[in-house]
C-alpha cells in the first residue's frame, strides 16, 4: 500500500510521487516504479501496523524533488531495502530507481 501527500500543479516527471498523484486512480491496484532521492523512517506508524516497516520517500532527481509518498513495506522486506538504498550508512541516495511497488 503507498500513500500520498499534497499534488504539485507542475508537470511531473514520471517515477516520482508528484507523477502518480496527479491521477491515483490510474494506478491504483497497478504495479508502479519510483525514483527515490531519500527515505526517512516513520517510527509511530510502524509501531501501529505490527509487520510492516514505513518510510517516506522523497521522489525525483539531485536539485529537482517530485514530491513525497509514504512506503509501507513488509518487514521481511526492510533489510533488503535498507541494503538496496545504502542505508543506514548514506541517509541520501540521489535519485535511485528501487524495484516496484503496488498501489
Amino acid at each position: 500500500m503507498l500513500s500520498w501527500t499534497a499534488l504539485s500543479l507542475d508537470a511531473a516527471e514520471k517515477g516520482t510521487a508528484n507523477f502518480y498523484q496527479s491521477a491515483p486512480h490510474e494506478y491504483l491496484g497497478k504495479e508502479i516504479r519510483l525514483r527515490v532521492a531519500s527515505l526517512t523512517p516513520v517510527p509511530d506508524l510502524t509501531a501501529t501496523y505490527k509487520g510492516f516497516v514505513w518510510m517516506e520517500a522523497a521522489t525525483g532527481r539531485p536539485q529537482k524533488e517530485g514530491g513525497r509518498i509514504l512506503l509501507r513495506i513488509p518487514a521481511a522486506d526492510s533489510a533488503k531495502l535498507a541494503k538496496t538504498m545504502n542505508l543506514p550508512s548514506t541517509p541520501i541516495v540521489t535519485g535511485k530507481q528501487i524495484g516496484r511497488a503496488h498501489v
